[in-house]
């Protein structure tokens, strides 16, 4: 308990300074461990974050999603927040994940990201202490369907019933009498971490599906599950009916009541939840339900003994969600997306290792990390089960006058479905060192000058292969002779002995 005071302490203390925690062991003990931790249906310690505290946290995401984890954990520092870095130890291969967990008295949520998800789906458990197991059920689904992402709410839904959200909808969760939900009742309040991180996955990635998991006392006239993309119309595509069938064909003794089909039903339906809204793109998500849906958003309710008593249920669902969006529907298997300085251009690298059905890719690029907007085309290759490289230069920025570029990739296949790639974020002020090169373009021989301080020099084609490399100079002056290569662009990067990369762009003629 001590070290763990003392860590709070001087996280608070260095917050500029703060690094990703390295953690080993199983992710669904370490998450377990943060439930039975969270405060209870009392106390008063859940408060809502103020308008700067959810702009630092959007920050957050936005540096994390980009990869760029040492400064997400600098931005998650400000709020009382970690970013650990954990390996899982379990699966073979391991598989690292990023939690942001509060380290303070911030009782906002826990927030989980894997970079390598095999799907696009964001788990939500809001109501771990109230509605039993669905935490430990949702971070379980996680693992094992290998989904985007985890949400956990940070306090039972009743800790702080002393502040009432100002959100339509009553309950009686909390109290004998139907009242207004409770702050601390993530599900239905749109000023929470919850609600913003929940909205900033759904404006970074154009496909994710948001998997809500609650829980409720089965009436005799009630069904084992209440299905319902918070509307009462139906998507196209319908994935809710899918799923629906997958989960019957794990278990035929289940029954079920679809808000979008049994249209009479009104009871536990999530209109009045604020992601609901949110997904579904209401005029109000605090107050307005959606006139529409996009069928994103999947509202589950469900009977405890059949579902969500232990694994044995909890792999129903999994099963029915890995059947419902089946990995091998994706059009690719990306394996690397980089960019790099390339002058005063950028050249984004990208790889794939499998392709199937494949049509083309969408690059598009964002000054904010969040409005995306595509500035180019490159066509796929179809079908490969090999490595297929490709490269994009990004000629606009030159003339821009921002100095922080994303960037991500939206990969077609030729049945229109698409997925998205990782986020990268590229830094203008890193290429801004004065190294001399003449002439450029030429026809293959140039003179660079004022190089003090590179160790290294290495010269790429547009294919990322070396085509050669000066591991050691003598001064700061040197002739480059690239007349026996083919004609076009090349990339020049220049390692500093402080670490520090620079990348220039080349031109043969």
């Amino acid at each position: 308990m001590f070290v763990r005071i003392l860590f709070i302490l001087l996280l608070l203390s260095s917050a500029a300074n703060a690094q990703t925690v390295q953690i080993t062991g199983s992710l669904y003990q370490h998450t377990l461990f943060i439930i039975s931790s969270m405060p209870g249906a009392a106390g008063n310690d859940f408060a809502d974050p103020n308008l700067s505290q959810l702009q630092t946290w959007d920050n957050t995401l936005t540096l994390l999603l980009a990869g760029n984890y040492n400064a997400a954990a600098d931005s998650a520092a400000l709020l009382s927040y970690q970013l650990v870095e954990f390996t899982d130890t379990i699966y073979s291969p391991q598989r690292t994940y990023y939690i942001l967990e509060n380290m303070g008295s911030n009782y906002w949520g826990t927030y989980i990201y894997y970079p390598n998800y095999k799907r696009p789906l964001v788990i939500q458990s809001p109501h771990p202490k109230k509605d039993a197991n669905t935490g430990t059920q949702g971070v379980w689904v996680f693992r094992k369907s290998e989904s985007m992402a985890f949400f956990l709410s940070g306090t039972h839904r009743c800790n702080n019933f002393s502040m009432l959200s100002t959100c339509s909808g009553t309950t009686t969760a909390c109290t004998s009498t139907a009242q207004a939900y409770a702050i601390s009742d993530l599900a239905h309040t749109t000023t929470s971490i919850f609600q913003k991180s929940t909205q900033h996955f759904l404006n970074a990635f154009g496909n994710t599906h948001f998997i809500q998991l609650h829980g409720f006392t089965k009436l005799a006239t009630d069904p084992y599950l209440i299905l319902s993309n918070g509307t009462q119309i139906t998507p196209s595509p319908d994935y809710m009916s899918d799923f629906a069938t997958h989960l019957y064909n794990e278990d035929s003794v289940l029954t079920f009541k679809i808000a979008h089909i049994d249209l009479s039903w009104t009871r536990l339906r999530g209109f009045w939840n604020t992601q609901s809204r949110l997904v579904n793109n209401s005029t109000n998500y605090c107050t307005t339900n959606a006139s529409n849906t996009n069928g994103r958003f999947f509202h589950i309710e469900q009977e405890k003994v059949r579902l969500r008593n232990n694994s044995s249920g909890w792999l129903k669902i999994s099963n029915a969600l890995v059947n419902t969006f089946p990995y091998a529907n994706l059009p690719v298997q990306l394996s690397k997306f980089n960019g790099t300085w390339f002058g005063k251009s950028v050249q984004l690298s990208w790889s794939t290792t499998m392709e199937e059905h494949s049509d083309y890719f969408s690059i598009e690029r964002s000054t904010d990390g969040k409005d995306f907007h595509q500035i180019g085309l490159v066509e796929a290759r179809g079908y490969s089960n090999s490595m297929e490289l490709y490269n994009y230069f990004d000629l606009d920025v030159e003339g821009m006058a921002n100095t922080t570029f994303y960037y991500r990739l939206k990969q077609y296949d030729l049945n229109h479905q698409f997925q998205y790639s990782k986020i990268i974020e590229l830094n203008r002020s890193e290429t801004e060192i004065n190294y001399s090169i003449y002439p450029n373009p030429s026809r293959g021989r140039f003179e660079l000058n004022s190089l003090e301080g590179v160790k290294q020099l290495s010269v790429f084609n547009q294919l990322g292969q070396l085509v050669y490399e000066r591991n050691t100079l003598t001064n700061k002056n040197l002739s480059l002779d690239l007349s026996g290569y083919s004609k076009g662009l090349y990339q020049l990067v220049l390692q500093q002995y402080g670490g520090q990369r620079t990348t220039l762009r080349l031109s043969t003629y």
